[in-house]
């Protein structure tokens, strides 16, 4: 239920400045830290089990302010065997997912494999 509430708060988030974060910015950076959206809370690390916030990747450059997002957390148990965790991923096209340890983990903003 957490990432599913950081999916939707990044999208109250996008109705503002009408991106996912400004040019220039490091990944996300803005929007994690904006408390109009509760995204500020929902990346906190005491908000979470683990005490781990979840990681969040954007397409933002020094140019070009960011236009997509995917945001993942590690899985408190494993249904797989290996060093990594299972996740669950959420995207700026709605995704909402599951993904075993075997799969890469996006970044730069690229949605949920």
């Amino acid at each position: 239920e957490q990432m599913t509430a950081i999916r939707n708060a990044a999208e109250i988030y996008y109705a503002g400045p009408g991106n996912y974060g400004p040019l220039g910015t490091t990944n996300c950076a803005s929007m994690i830290a904006d408390t109009t959206s509760g995204m500020a809370t929902l990346f906190a690390t005491a908000s979470w089990p683990d005490t781990t916030a979840p990681v969040c990747t954007s397409d933002v450059t020094a140019t070009a302010a960011a236009t997509k997002y995917s945001a993942y957390h590690d899985l408190s148990t494993d249904t797989t065997t290996g060093g990594a965790k299972d996740y669950w991923c959420v995207d700026s096209n709605g995704g909402s997912k599951f993904e075993a340890d075997s799969v890469t983990k996006p970044t730069g903003g690229a949605v949920c494999p």
